[in-house]
């Protein structure tokens, strides 16, 4: 018998009376009193009866209580604590898996950020100046490149036509300059002479003094703080005097201002700044006034809401009235406007005032940190998918008594979420001490500070909600849509463990990547290392001073070679790994007109870098005609000049020589001399076609050959010799083979780099093959075990369980090739002279991805395979 409706709101009013008001609970109690009750009726009993008699069995533990209970277990806080517990529990209950999991992910973010900060930082080049994207640098157009340097008159012939607009210029001087104050001297190099209007053009902040006129009077200097602490003891006062020595000469330099926050990031890099008027009373008569005299940098910042292309438009007309006499091309003498913004990452542009950077480093940087990030994540899907196994019985039951698929996702995603938020605050604490190592191997200046920090703080929630929405959706998709029953006995491996190798052979696949372009940089840094340059580079010492002695070099020769450790000493303009930029005009005795790269060199040059002749002889000093009329050239200067018969064959030459007092210079005469083709240049260049002349004007270097045995004796000896002749000036040196180092160190860095990150990656792949393994070997170790019982051998399953790995392997590497050797073979681009991508390189590469494949699941495979059949099988 049913109960009536009468009868059904009465049980309703009644328990709610009795305080039973959660509507959920109190639907579930009446259907179930309701049920109760008809039973009773069915049996004879009166209604009032029955009711009272079902009720009595709440009434021990009181449905006030009842209903108490069921909202706080019920109430979304009380859930959320409950979710929360059993995230921690779990997270604890496999510290090993989890701690691996945090770790790894942990490391793959802080390579990120590393990498994030320094692409960040070189793609940040002057961008705090106001107006920034306004401010250009002008430069001429030459036979062969962009050339970043002017000619002294530009800028004020510039503000004269154009009054409406911003002009600057600075003036870099080679050679170190010595400063004084008191009885503390210092050779500064980073001392740059600047017009009046530089602090406009280019804005500071903080800066102490007055902008207007901080440059404006001659012998006025403007200093950043820490070189100011270098000279006082406190900051010095406006008016402070501090000595430069010029040309033998000492002026005294009255500080105008402070610049207390040198910015890294900008493409100028000073320590100290003289008014440009200082150098009109200094320099030597002439020079300021000539448009030969290439030597000044030249910025202009246009009006908002004028446009580079209209005023570079005016350039032909502007060049063709300020110098009306010259007949070469107006871009020669203004010919395009470079955006200071892309001054830093343009290597197109010679005569920089720094060294430029390639663009395409930070990217390969940031990309290799993604890499690393991808590669740890994806370690992190694969150890959660291991674990799989060890929660399919905990998920299959939660569901079967009622927990639905969106709460066990739910407390997938706070799991992962909890271990994301510690890895990305492992993350920062590993940032902040790892930046400083990162600093000193790229030599950069990355700080933590507000501008930095606070894009890396707006960048971590977005990590954690990435990586905690991928780490939740892929071991979700195992069980979505699947029977709960059947996720309690794990009968749906194959979605997973096909999801598992995936992952497995990509994390691979990356690592492959990784360590074949380590390899390829590597090689590449040993030919350059073993490559035969043509010339000796060991041994050699450099001392930049040769300004000093260019005109009168036999005082400090005989000094030096009176040491048995000194072999031999030359004057040069260049030493061997610069850039030759000096082009020449130069004409045979046919009449053909060409362009040159051109060296000054002294007659000692060839013997002191061992630099073999294959025709003529070298040049002498007891040949009064080799000073002006006397030429040696390279192997490719005779292909260049279509010279078959070099020595005595008639040139005619042209250049602008630096020297006010005599800007242009003409020579003609024979080559004497052909030397061996040998790399002058860097390696990222071809061999040019060059010729040497005697121009002592032109002297900047001095290298001394030292005997391997005496070095330090020589050294000494050089010193000495040094502070007799030049009391004043510091004597400072180098070694050639440390500066043949340097202009590969970007490279050098680059390989040591990519190793330090591939031994990373691999060491993460394992990681992940570990746990990918350990479940493989679980879900077989029964069938390991009747295959023991039937009699296979242990190197038979060994065989047969590393198999699938191996051939997974294989596929990873074998499909990294293609795309390893284009990005090579990009790579290798940048360099004239390279080795060549064998199948060598792919074969170690391959190897080494194996072998760690072998030991990583081998030692899981014996441990496996050594276990007794009678464990695994004694509830079958």
């Amino acid at each position: 018998m049913k109960l009536k409706d009468q009868q059904i709101e009465f049980i309703e009013r009644d328990l709610r009376a009795r305080g039973v008001s959660y509507e959920p609970l109190l639907e579930d109690v009446l259907d179930h009193i309701c049920s109760e009750v008809e039973m009773k009726i069915n049996n004879g009993a009166r209604f009032m009866d029955a009711y009272q008699a079902v009720v009595m069995k709440f009434e021990k533990r009181g449905f006030v209580q009842l209903n108490q209970e069921t909202t706080n277990i019920l109430n979304p806080t009380t859930m959320l604590k409950n979710y929360w517990l059993i995230a921690l529990r779990s997270l604890m209950r496999s510290k090993w898996y989890n701690a691996m999991k945090i770790s790894g992910l942990a490391i793959g973010i802080t390579c990120f950020l590393l990498t994030w900060l320094y692409f960040q930082f070189e793609f940040s080049y002057d961008q705090f100046h106001n107006n920034a994207d306004h401010i250009y640098r002008l430069g001429r157009v030459g036979k062969t490149n962009k050339v970043g340097v002017t000619a002294f008159p530009l800028v004020p012939a510039l503000k004269q036509e154009y009054p409406d607009y911003l002009f600057t210029r600075f003036f870099k001087d080679r050679s170190k300059t010595l400063f004084k104050n008191g009885d503390k001297t210092f050779m500064e190099e980073n001392m740059i002479w600047a017009d009046k209007d530089f602090l406009k053009v280019f804005t500071f902040r903080d800066f102490t003094g007055n902008e207007e006129t901080a440059l404006r009077e001659p012998f006025s200097v403007i200093l950043t703080q820490s070189a100011a602490q270098k000279y006082f003891d406190d900051t010095p006062e406006p008016g402070t005097v501090i000595e430069l020595r010029w040309n033998g000469a000492y002026y005294p330099l009255k500080i105008t201002g402070i610049i207390p926050e040198w910015p890294d990031n900008m493409h100028i890099d000073f320590d100290i700044i003289i008014s440009f008027e200082t150098g009109m009373q200094v320099f030597p008569g002439g020079i300021t006034d000539s448009w030969t005299m290439n030597y000044c940098y030249s910025y202009v910042k246009l009006p908002v809401n004028t446009l580079a292309s209209d005023f570079e438009s005016t350039f032909e007309d502007f060049v063709n009235k300020y110098v009306q006499h010259d007949h070469s091309a107006y871009q020669s003498y203004l010919g395009f406007m470079q955006p200071v913004r892309d001054i830093h990452l343009d290597q197109d542009v010679i005569a920089n005032y720094t060294k430029t950077t390639n663009p395409n480093y930070p990217k390969i940087a940031l990309a290799i940190g993604l890499l690393v990030l991808i590669i740890t994540v994806a370690n992190y899907v694969t150890l959660t998918l291991a674990q799989f196994q060890d929660k399919a019985k905990e998920i299959g039951i939660r569901g079967v008594i009622g927990a639905t698929k969106k709460q066990l996702l739910f407390q997938f995603g706070l799991e992962a979420c909890i271990s994301v938020v510690i890895s990305v605050a492992l993350a920062v604490v590993l940032l902040h001490y790892t930046l400083d190592p990162f600093n000193v191997f790229l030599n950069t200046h990355l700080t933590l500070d507000e501008l930095w920090f606070s894009q890396i703080i707006y960048l971590l929630p977005l990590f954690i909600f990435l990586i905690t929405f991928i780490v939740t959706t892929f071991p979700s998709m195992i069980f979505w849509g699947r029977n709960m029953v059947d996720i309690i006995d794990f009968k749906h491996q194959k979605r997973g463990t096909t999801l598992r190798r995936i992952l497995m052979v990509f994390q691979f696949f990356i690592a492959s990547c990784l360590l074949i372009s380590s390899i390829v940089t590597y090689d590449q840094m040993n030919y350059i290392r073993d490559k035969a340059l043509g010339y000796e580079k060991d041994q050699i010492l450099l001392i930049p001073r040769g300004r000093l002695i260019r005109y009168d070099t036999q005082p400090f020769k005989t000094a030096a070679l009176a040491s048995p450790g000194v072999k031999s000493v030359s004057l040069s303009m260049y030493k061997p790994t610069d850039y030759v930029g000096n082009m020449i005009d130069v004409q045979t005795a046919s009449g053909e007109p060409s362009k040159i790269a051109t060296a000054a060199v002294d007659h000692d040059f060839f013997t002191t870098y061992e630099v073999p002749f294959i025709a003529g002889r070298d040049f002498s000093d007891e040949i009064a005609t080799d000073q002006k009329q006397a030429y040696i050239v390279n192997e490719s200067a005779l292909t260049l000049l279509n010279i078959d018969e070099p020595i005595g064959h008639r040139l005619a030459v042209e250049f602008k020589t630096g020297d006010p007092g005599q800007p242009v210079e003409n020579r003609e005469g024979e080559i004497i001399g052909v030397v061996k083709d040998v790399h002058f240049e860097s390696l990222h260049h071809n061999i040019k076609p060059m010729m040497f002349i005697i121009k002592p004007y032109w002297y900047f270097y001095i290298s001394c050959k030292l005997d391997a045995q005496r070095t330090t004796e020589a050294i000494n000896h050089l010193e000495q010799s040094w502070e007799k002749l030049f009391p004043d000036e510091p004597f400072e040196y180098s070694f050639l083979d440390d500066q043949f180092a340097l202009t590969y160190q970007t490279e050098q860095r680059l390989g040591q780099g990519l190793m330090i990150i591939t031994i990373l990656a691999i060491f993460m792949a394992a990681l992940g093959l570990f746990g990918y393994a350990q479940f493989i070997m679980r879900q077989r170790i029964k069938e390991i075990s009747v295959r023991k019982v039937l009699g296979a051998r242990v190197w038979n399953i060994t065989m047969l369980l590393s198999k699938e790995f191996l051939i997974s392997i294989f596929i990873a590497s074998v499909a990294s090739f293609p795309l390893t050797y284009y990005l090579a073979e990009k790579w290798l681009e940048d360099f004239a002279y390279k080795t060549s991508l064998s199948w060598v390189i792919f074969s170690i590469a391959l190897l080494i991805l194996l072998l760690v494949t072998s030991l990583t699941i081998c030692q899981q495979i014996v441990r496996i395979v050594m276990i007794q059949p009678s464990k695994t099988l004694r509830y079958e």
